[in-house]
């Protein structure tokens, strides 16, 4: 009985031991998928018109400049957030906007260029009506215009 209770627990050190080499943030080693402080498994990258784009997760509202282009920015704030865009003024600047959490996203134009979407004039800013998983992608194709590249999800209006 001292034998049978001896090999359980060797049994069960090394279940231990070799469970702990394992443990990491990236189990996978793919370099997609990291898990947080809270034991969420969160994106590190993200796939954006076909090619890999950095991930930003905010909790507070951003200004966001012209080299963060290409970046995916996903709101994990417990309220609304804003993300003020910089000047339409560089063709080929294209940003993603993720809802990570239910709460709205409005994005913000400079107060002379425009989003090109629905009825939106000069400065009016665009919002996700609070639901998680509204992403919108903006891409500026002329100065002064941002252009809808892809939406999913209800957006409006936002002033």
């Amino acid at each position: 009985m001292r034998k049978l209770f001896l090999y359980l627990l060797m049994i069960l050190a090394v279940m231990f031991i070799v469970q702990s080499l394992y443990a990491g943030d990236d189990i996978y080693n793919d370099g997609k998928w990291k898990e947080d402080s809270y034991g969420v498994w969160q994106p590190i990258t993200s796939n954006v018109g076909g090619y890999r784009s950095p991930t930003e997760f905010a909790s507070t509202s951003d200004s966001i400049v012209a080299a963060d282009s290409g970046k995916v920015f996903v709101s994990v704030a417990n309220t609304d957030i804003t993300y003020s865009l910089p000047p339409a003024s560089s063709v080929g600047l294209i940003y993603t906007f993720v809802a990570g959490s239910a709460k709205g996203v409005k994005v913000d134009p400079s107060t002379t260029d425009t989003i090109k979407y629905a009825s939106l004039s000069a400065g009016d800013r665009i919002m996700s009506t609070a639901t998680m998983g509204d992403s919108i992608t903006l891409i500026c194709s002329m100065t002064g215009y941002w252009y809808v590249k892809d939406m999913k999800g209800s957006w409006v209006d936002g002033n």
